[in-house]
């Protein structure tokens, strides 16, 4: 929750306590090593379905921790892995969840959007360049 914790400093919401802080980032530092050693042993070892929920796992950190830049980037590498139209919409949903934390209106416009024409149509290549 380090960026989280850091966006509510800035906002002036909490003060900054340097000691929590640095153990909130030392904490996500070692689950992102983890997630990382998964992801190099899913890539070397084993499917691609694997290296699919592997990258997820990644994904999912980061929105359960508030670092939403990160979140949505690993969102989009999550995709790029992501084949069936139900595991992508999957993927807009965790988008949606986010910009509504963060009340981020472009986003959830855009994932609405993308949202319906996937519900209408049903295609995968509706996701493509989205």
């Amino acid at each position: 929750m380090a960026a989280l914790y850091e966006a509510l400093i800035a906002d002036s919401v909490l003060e900054r306590d340097q000691g929590v802080l640095d153990a909130m980032r030392e904490k996500n530092d070692g689950e992102i090593k983890k997630l990382d050693e998964k992801i190099a042993d899913a890539e070397e070892n084993l499917g691609e379905s694997e290296v699919r929920e592997a990258h997820l796992a990644k994904s999912l950190f980061f929105v359960r921790i508030g670092d939403k830049e990160k979140a949505l980037e690993q969102l989009k590498v999550t995709e790029s892995k992501t084949v069936a139209v139900g595991q992508k919409m999957d993927l807009v949903f965790y988008t949606l969840q986010l910009a509504f934390f963060y009340m981020d209106y472009d986003l959830i416009s855009k994932s609405i959007d993308k949202a319906k024409k996937g519900r209408r149509l049903g295609k995968e290549e509706l996701f493509e360049g989205v």
